[in-house]
């Protein structure tokens, strides 16, 4: 996995070792495959999210707009709409309502026309 990432993004496999090394850390993971299983979602599976995102979107979930997410855990505005963004894009989703119904049923709704 690391020769077709450092190929992928022109980069040493040393350096991209170095990386996984440190993300696996800092995300409590044994593994590679189970530190990229936490950003990109399986196909009809569960959302995945950072602890930082679900903390974002249980915050969603409650009722909350971004300006009272950020106000609630003391971040930028501008953090919070970029965790939205990364939300639905590991997920395959266009919108938050898609997101939440994808939390809710398991299965993707289709997307718009």
């Amino acid at each position: 996995m690391t020769k077709e990432i450092a190929e992928h993004l022109f980069i040493s496999p040393k350096t991209v070792s170095r990386h996984l090394a440190n993300l696996r850390r800092r995300y409590g993971v044994a593994s590679a495959p189970a530190l990229v299983s936490l950003f990109y979602p399986e196909p009809g599976g569960r959302l995945k999210l950072t602890p930082r995102e679900a903390a974002v979107f249980e915050l969603i979930r409650s009722g909350l707009g971004s300006l009272h997410i950020a106000r609630e855990l003391g971040v930028s505005f501008t953090t919070v709409r970029r965790h939205r963004e990364n939300m639905l894009l590991k997920n395959e989703c266009t919108t938050i309502r898609q997101l939440m119904a994808l939390f809710i049923s398991g299965e993707r709704p289709p997307g718009p026309q």
